[in-house]
């Protein structure tokens, strides 16, 4: 009986299949061994048959993560999938940005930030 997706049994003659680990995933029945995942993806989750993109206002910058990581605050990230922390653009003058910000955002009336 072949390996569901999600798991996968690197060995002949098994009676089970193992779960993949996080990080990693199984896509089809039958899989040898699990598949990392690249950079700009994660998966949080054993028994997987895929990846998560990285949020906006986050990247992942390794093979096999579990966890994305956030733009720092004063950065933000349009864009979902980001596999660097350069992909983290610095605010503007006159705007602001919390961690994990997926847009910067202007100043309120009678404030200002001078610096980018």
């Amino acid at each position: 009986m072949a390996c569901p997706v999600g798991t996968y049994q690197p060995l002949a003659g098994q009676a089970s299949c193992l779960p993949t680990d996080p990080g990693y995933y199984a896509d089809s029945n039958g899989s040898a061994g699990q598949a990392a995942c690249q950079p700009g993806t994660y998966q949080p989750n054993a028994s997987s048959s895929g990846c998560l993109d990285a949020d906006p206002g986050h990247y992942v910058a390794s093979n096999a993560s579990a966890a994305q990581a956030a733009c720092n605050a004063g950065t933000y990230n349009p864009l979902s999938g980001s596999a660097s922390n350069a992909s983290c653009i610095q605010t503007e003058p006159g705007h602001y940005s919390l961690e994990g910000a997926p847009a910067q955002l202007a100043c309120w009336p009678g404030t200002y930030q001078p610096l980018a």
